[in-house]
C-alpha cells in the first residue's frame, strides 16, 4: 500500500481432518487427545479443537446443466432437497451454481433450503460440460468466507469444453480449504474411461473430499447421506 499499513503476524493454522475407519466409515467421537500434530519432524501443540458440528458450514452446489443431463433434473432436485433438509443447521448455508459451456452463479449463499431447491426446478439444460471451469468459479464464491466449506459436485464428468485443468482447481480448492465432492453420474452405454475416472478421483481426493460414480437414479439419495455422514466426521 502506498499510505500507512499494519502488519500482523499470523501464527494460528486452522486444519479440517475428516476421520475415518479402516473401512473408510466416518468416526465422529474423537477428543482433542486423540490428535497429535506434526510439522517439520516436531510435535505441535493443538491451540484449539471442535467438532464439525460446532462450526457454520458453507456448501456450495454445483450442477451439470449440459444437455446430457436434462433427464435427470427431477432426480436431482429431490436427491438435493432431502440432503439440504439433514445437512444444513440454522447457522449454515449454501450456495448454487450450474453449468453447461460456461457456470453461473444461481443463487448466492443463503439459509434458505427452499429457495435453492427452487432455484434447482428452473435450471435450463443445453450445450457441452466445462467441468473444471465450474470448479473454479465454483470455489471463487467461497473467498472471505469462514468457517466450515464444502463443493458438492453433480456432473456427468465429462470435460470437453473446458478451458482449465484439473490441477488448478485442486490448488485452489486447497487455498481455501474446501473439499470437492463428485457425484459422477455415468451413461452406461458410454462410460467414463479409466484416465477419466483418475482424474476425478484425484481432484476430490487431494482436496479432502470423494468421488462417486453411479448410473442407477436410486444412488443419489446414498451418495448424499455418505457426503453428509463425511462432512460430520470433521474436527
Amino acid at each position: 500500500a502506498s499510505g500507512p499499513a499494519d502488519r500482523v503476524d499470523v501464527k494460528l493454522v486452522e486444519i479440517y481432518a475428516p476421520v475415518v475407519d479402516r473401512r473408510a466409515g466416518p468416526l465422529a467421537e474423537m477428543n482433542r487427545e486423540d490428535f497429535t500434530l506434526v510439522h517439520a519432524g516436531r510435535r505441535r501443540p493443538v491451540t484449539g479443537f471442535a467438532r464439525a458440528q460446532e462450526l457454520p458450514l458453507t456448501i456450495g452446489l454445483a450442477v451439470d446443466t449440459s444437455s446430457s443431463m436434462a433427464d435427470w433434473q427431477e432426480d436431482m432436485r429431490r436427491a438435493a432437497a432431502a440432503f439440504f433438509e439433514s445437512t444444513l443447521g440454522d447457522r449454515d448455508r449454501a450456495f448454487l451454481t450450474d453449468f453447461d459451456t460456461r457456470p453461473r452463479l444461481t443463487q448466492p449463499p443463503t439459509t434458505h433450503h427452499e429457495l435453492l431447491v427452487g432455484r434447482m426446478g428452473a435450471l435450463e439444460f443445453d450445450g457441452y460440460t466445462a467441468l473444471y471451469d465450474a470448479l473454479l468459479f465454483s470455489l471463487a464464491q467461497f473467498e472471505g468466507l469462514g468457517g466450515r466449506k464444502a463443493l458438492v459436485v453433480l456432473s456427468d464428468g465429462a470435460a470437453s469444453g473446458s478451458r482449465f485443468r484439473p490441477e488448478r482447481s485442486i490448488r485452489q480448492a486447497r487455498r481455501f480449504g474446501v473439499p470437492i465432492y463428485l457425484a459422477v453420474r455415468e451413461d452406461p452405454s458410454r462410460p467414463l474411461d479409466a484416465l477419466q475416472r483418475m482424474v476425478l478421483g484425484r481432484v476430490a481426493q487431494q482436496t479432502g473430499g470423494q468421488a462417486f460414480f453411479f448410473s442407477n437414479r436410486d444412488r443419489l439419495g446414498e451418495i448424499y447421506d455418505a457426503i453428509e455422514a463425511d462432512l460430520r466426521s470433521q474436527y
